[in-house]
């Protein structure tokens, strides 16, 4: 379960600097990827993201508690 987003994190998160790439060469074609990439990435890096902060944040907590 977590290799499967991890992988999707990666993909992701490359998907999102070539959408930033794209956007710092041409801004008119940026603009619209941007929009696609941000509606991709709050659907798809949401979930992803809040198993993330789970993660780390249930870590953390288990290590102030020792």
């Amino acid at each position: 379960m977590k290799k499967y987003f991890i992988k999707r994190f990666v993909i992701f998160t490359l998907i999102f600097f070539v959408l930033y790439f794209i956007n710092l060469q041409d801004k008119n074609l940026g603009s619209v990827f941007k929009i696609i990439g941000i509606s991709l990435l709050s659907g798809g890096c949401l979930g992803g993201l809040m198993v993330l902060l789970k993660v780390t944040f249930g870590k953390m907590g288990q290590k102030r508690n020792q």
